[in-house]
């Protein structure tokens, strides 16, 4: 049921958003940083075209432009946030005291930090890019963008183009397979088909998916990472432990909600005080106190409450995403059920087929890394073409592989020809034989009986939509 209500999450179309990324990739790599960038610019105009503080000194000195000078220096080296009911500070000592605790410097650097989280959310993003690019053999990207161009077409170019995706898919399936010899690469392979989560291997082929699934933990990291970087470089509350300065949203909501005013609270002030101790004029050194306001702070408390709980979000659905693959891709019971789905739509099964085929197909033939690239077909081209590249799989690997090879033990090298039935490379021998697989049957070498003249062989059963044949 789970696994069912996040798929609806895959019917919201991004624009501009094809590649090798679910929806919750998405949120993080595409939403957010839209988002951000967009929160980032509002904030710059506001804080450099407007103005962002203004500050009243009940004495001030002759000359001109002294409450300007004196706002833009307060400005620049921060405000202390006073509580209604809170003694003023009187002397150095207890200024200090106070600028110790309660000095607020962050809101001439919001706009920075806006950029710095926008960076943090793509960071994630250009590494799997790179990923896919360099560790994989060949650009999965582009695969993708070409399953999903191959949806707008029809005819023989749409035939051509699906078949052209199926035969890169076969390359990627194939050239990356373990030949080595030798006991340490039968126990790696043996490791590999009992637990083949625990060594990620581009031979072995389950490298893109823990490659993908630890891009998904790297972007859990930095969700959570990023709430508490704003708890210390937004300085929100230097007296509260971390589980206060890490739920900082939740209070500021709390307080709107409970109707305490913002006089009240020390997160996003709008009044503070402003103390420069040092002010030199006409050879006297003198000190000026003044109130400031920050009409700023009425955005930035409402801006970073819904970033607050954006985050809390983003962070939450890229979690759960994390065990819905393992479930989708770890359990060959479900593997097996999505890619009888697309034969069964393409009318690809006859009566020939069986569990044990579709077993071969996903776990010789595929792979966990073959599974989730069609899998990540389905989510950015669409089901049909999926259908269609799945359909051209099968037919490769019935026409090519079946029976012929199994690549989980396989250490013989490829096949001389690539567009050949493979005929000449029949497995021999105890190392090239899987017990768990049904025997292979060679139709070549199958005695085959002179039907008598003038009687017709018995036509073939029709096919079965579920019978014992399917899974």
């Amino acid at each position: 049921m789970s696994i069912s209500w996040l798929n609806w999450g895959n019917t919201v179309k991004m624009a501009k958003a094809i590649g090798m990324q679910d929806w919750a990739d998405k949120l993080n790599s595409v939403t957010t940083v839209y988002m951000y960038i967009g929160i980032a610019v509002i904030a710059t105009t506001h804080e450099y075209l407007f103005s962002p503080i203004e500050c009243y000194f009940p004495t001030v000195p002759s000359g001109k432009n002294f409450e300007k000078f004196t706002t833009q220096l307060c400005f620049v080296t921060g405000t202390v946030a006073i509580l209604p009911g809170e003694p003023i500070p009187q002397n150095d000592a207890q200024w200090e005291a106070a600028k110790r605790d309660y000095k607020i410097v962050y809101y001439q650097w919001i706009p920075f930090i806006l950029g710095l989280q926008c960076l943090m959310y793509y960071i994630p993003y250009l590494i799997w890019q790179a990923f896919c690019y360099n560790r994989s053999g060949t650009d999965l990207e582009n695969l993708v963008n070409a399953a999903n161009s191959a949806e707008g077409k029809s005819g023989d170019s749409r035939v051509a183009a699906v078949n052209d995706i199926a035969r890169n898919l076969e390359d990627i399936f194939y050239k990356h397979r373990n030949y080595s010899a030798g006991q340490r690469a039968k126990m790696k392979r043996g490791i590999y088909n009992k637990l083949n989560f625990i060594i990620p291997s581009k031979r072995l082929g389950n490298n893109i998916l823990i490659g993908y699934l630890l891009i998904k933990v790297l972007y859990v990291i930095n969700a959570i990472s990023q709430i508490y970087i704003i708890r210390k470089l937004l300085d929100l509350d230097k007296n509260a432990h971390l589980l206060e300065g890490l739920s900082f949203g939740g209070k500021i909501a709390k307080d709107l909600l409970s109707g305490r005013s913002w006089r009240d609270s020390r997160l996003f002030p709008r009044v503070t005080f402003c103390h420069y101790p040092s002010l030199r004029h006409l050879g006297a050194t003198n000190q000026f106190t003044g109130q400031c306001t920050l009409p700023t702070n009425m955005i930035y408390e409402k801006i970073y409450m819904f970033l607050w709980f954006w985050t809390v979000f983003v962070a939450v659905a890229t979690a759960v995403s994390i065990p819905i693959w393992f479930v989708r891709m770890g359990v060959q019971t479900n593997r097996n059920r999505s890619l009888k789905k697309y034969l069964k739509v393409s009318e690809a099964l006859d009566y020939t087929f069986t569990k044990d085929r579709l077993r071969n197909f996903d776990l010789a033939f595929l792979r966990l890394d073959g599974a989730f690239l069609i899998d990540m077909i389905a989510r950015n081209a669409g089901d049909l073409v999926a259908t269609e590249i799945v359909t051209a799989l099968w037919k490769i690997f019935v026409e090519r592989y079946e029976g012929q090879r199994d690549f989980r033990k396989d250490i013989r090298g490829p096949p001389p020809s690539h567009h050949g039935t493979g005929g000449a490379n029949s497995l021999t021998g105890d190392e090239s034989v899987d017990s768990n697989l049904p025997p292979a049957v060679d139709d070549e070498k199958k005695p085959i009986a002179p039907s008598p003249q003038g009687v017709q062989p018995p036509p073939l059963p029709p096919k079965v939509a579920d019978n014992n044949y399917l899974i």
